[in-house]
């Protein structure tokens, strides 16, 4: 590959936490995103962040009983609705309109570490033999495709969801992808081949997925000096990214020449 055209990563801005974030997302259709996490005294937090001017500001807040492990707008991308998954086990869904949840069910005797959502009615259980910490499918507008887990030990597994067998269920490729946990997985929304994922050791690596396997288009680079805890592409602007860290920040970061691919 021609490493001239290589997409770079660049920080854009940065804004500091005054709790642990654990997970962002934009909020579809503006130039906001959210950041949700757990305050000092364990209570949850859900910061609405804006790019205004060339900063990152806080513009609103939501507070909440327990922390918030992970977060998505992909249940319901047509209204502004919020899925959360707490550090108690419950899942809620938050009205942005109100800026409070209509809805929560118990949804594990644990963490909810992930979440994501795909439009349809879907189950299905595999054990990857390492602890899951991010999941993802490649759209949320077609029928299911792939579909990219990753876990501890550094290792990222996609399912081809249009190849199952009775016996052994969704085929897929396991790949060590880097050298620390990987703490989730997002595809690129307007090319579902590309995706990046977060390591534990701050590195940020991108991804093209060839079948059957996955190909690197660029060596780590750290953004973070902390595990990177979530990073969200903005739907609609290609290469523009939300992320947040365990160093207890929020950044907004450009990937460019992902036109290319």
């Amino acid at each position: 590959m021609d490493t001239t055209n290589a997409p770079q990563i660049l920080e854009h801005l940065n804004l500091s936490c005054s709790f642990t974030p654990y997970a962002c997302d934009w909020i579809p259709g503006t130039a906001r995103a959210v950041a949700c996490g757990e305050e000092p005294k364990t209570t949850g937090i859900i910061q609405i962040l804006q790019l205004n001017r060339g900063e990152l500001q806080v513009i609103d807040k939501i507070n909440l009983n327990r922390g918030v492990k992970c977060c998505t707008f992909a249940s319901s991308p047509a209204t502004p609705c919020l899925s959360v998954g707490q550090l108690d086990g419950k899942l809620k869904i938050i009205d942005m309109t109100k800026n409070k949840p209509f809805w929560e069910v118990d949804a594990h005797t644990g963490v909810v570490n992930a979440i994501d959502g795909c439009g349809e009615g879907w189950g299905y259980g595999v054990n990857l033999k390492n602890g899951v910490c991010g999941v993802e499918f490649d759209r949320k507008d077609i029928l299911m495709n792939k579909l990219v887990a990753t876990t501890l030990e550094g290792k990222a597994t996609a399912f081809d969801l249009r190849t199952f067998n009775a016996e052994n269920g969704y085929a897929y490729v396991t790949e060590p992808a880097q050298k620390a946990t990987i703490w989730g997985v997002k595809h690129v929304p307007q090319n579902r081949d590309l995706f990046v994922t977060q390591g534990g050791n701050g590195g940020f690596n991108i991804y093209k997925y060839i079948y059957p396997s996955n190909r690197q288009l660029k060596d780590p680079e750290e953004l973070c000096t902390q595990p990177i805890s979530d990073f969200r592409w903005h739907r609609e602007k290609l290469g523009l990214g939300v992320m947040c860290g365990l160093d207890q920040t929020c950044k907004i970061v450009i990937v460019t020449k992902l036109n290319l691919y």
